[in-house]
């Protein structure tokens, strides 16, 4: 099996559109070029497009090339993800599958973006951040966030915020509960 899949990653991920895939899983399906065709990249892909639907926003994905070529590119960093909001008001979440970071935790962080302005969110923002400082995470988490966006006109609370929730989402059973029991409307 290790062997086969070795050899798709030199394959190019294809996925044909039917009518009755929702508009999001098209729109996904779009930006499929930048993936190969390996178990993990058709496992992301239906991953990433359950969340479009379920949260009613497109998500797409890009490489390095592609976000320099939309006018993302910062010297010496890699953009892990970003949400781009449209003329019209929609937004559409890029997902940059060449950063270094695991794709659930960049989906997870740009996802929480999405709820930032909602009621849910500042209870989400409470939650986290009593879970982070419980672990012992908080406070380093926001010095080295505070000093990646120095100079920049980033809300500060919300990326460590999104990045913490990218963090834990996927990979803290603890926090899940935590947030389950919390807040279930938010979970």
């Amino acid at each position: 099996r290790s062997y086969n899949e070795k050899s798709l990653r030199s394959k190019q991920f294809t996925y044909q559109t039917s009518d009755s895939d929702s508009e999001f899983r098209k729109e996904l399906a779009k930006t499929t070029d930048v993936l190969n065709d390996t178990t993990r990249s058709h496992e992301l892909f239906e991953t990433v497009s359950k969340i479009s639907e379920d949260t009613g926003t497109k998500y797409g994905f890009v490489n390095n090339e592609k976000l320099k070529s939309l006018g993302h590119d910062v010297e010496g960093k890699t953009i892990n993800g970003l949400v781009r909001v449209n003329e019209d008001g929609t937004s559409k979440v890029l997902i940059n599958v060449d950063s270094d970071k695991a794709l659930n935790t960049i989906i997870g962080h740009e996802t929480t973006h999405l709820l930032e302005g909602t009621k849910e969110y500042q209870s989400l923002q409470n939650i986290v951040k009593e879970y982070a400082k419980n672990k012992g995470d908080y406070d380093s988490r926001y010095n080295q966030i505070n000093s990646l966006y120095q100079g920049t006109n980033a809300n500060v609370d919300n990326e460590v915020t999104s990045d913490l929730v990218g963090d834990y989402l996927f990979t803290d059973e603890d926090f899940i509960k935590n947030l389950s029991a919390k807040e279930p409307t938010v979970f």
